[in-house]
């Protein structure tokens, strides 16, 4: 579904894809499956498309959430929506929830009056010590303001750029996109 792209793909597949899809293989190397990763890039680069083709490849459901309408300028209700959030993709057993402008909510501590990292890290360790099969896809254009207990290992295997496509991809996706329009 994602033309070009060649390396984050990669990294997807071996993180995230393959121990899903082939469990004996990874089993008898004894490499479990990542729990996440954190998808950065400039904006409109496909980052919201690629966590849904990767939702496709793993045959997983995918639920969609945009970090800045859990906000509230209400103390405690930001803790809450998130804390709601991950009990909804808990409640399916199998599912890839996705974190749209993560940087919303997960600002580096400190430079947040009202501060929902903890709250969030808290829900994402038990997250992932669950034994549903759940994984977390986080998106944002600013990754240097994001808390670095977020991105520490054990929390998400990787950070993935997902950046300008080149030329051969953008001549591909051309193609595709008028394939039956007749051109001069």
């Amino acid at each position: 579904d994602v033309i070009g792209l060649d390396d984050a793909k990669a990294v997807v597949m071996d993180a995230l894809v393959n121990p899903v899809n082939h469990p004996d293989i990874y089993k008898t190397l004894k490499v479990a499956p990542g729990t996440g990763l954190l998808l950065y890039g400039p904006p409109g680069t496909g980052k919201t498309l690629f966590a849904k083709a990767v939702a496709n490849e793993m045959n997983m459901p995918f639920m969609d959430v945009r970090c800045d309408r859990l906000k509230s300028k209400y103390v405690g209700e930001t803790e809450k929506n998130v804390a709601e959030m991950f009990r909804a993709a808990r409640a399916q057993k199998r599912c890839v929830l996705f974190l749209d402008e993560c940087n919303a909510i997960l600002a580096r501590r400190g430079d947040q009056k009202v501060c929902m990292v903890e709250q969030f890290l808290v829900e994402l360790d038990g997250f992932a010590a669950s034994d549903a099969q759940l994984f977390v896809l986080m998106a944002t254009n600013l990754p240097w303001t994001l808390d670095p207990a977020i991105t520490r290992s054990g929390r998400l295997s990787e950070a993935v750029y997902v950046g300008l496509p080149g030329d051969s991809a953008r001549r591909k996706m051309l193609e595709i996109a008028f394939k039956d329009v007749p051109l001069a």
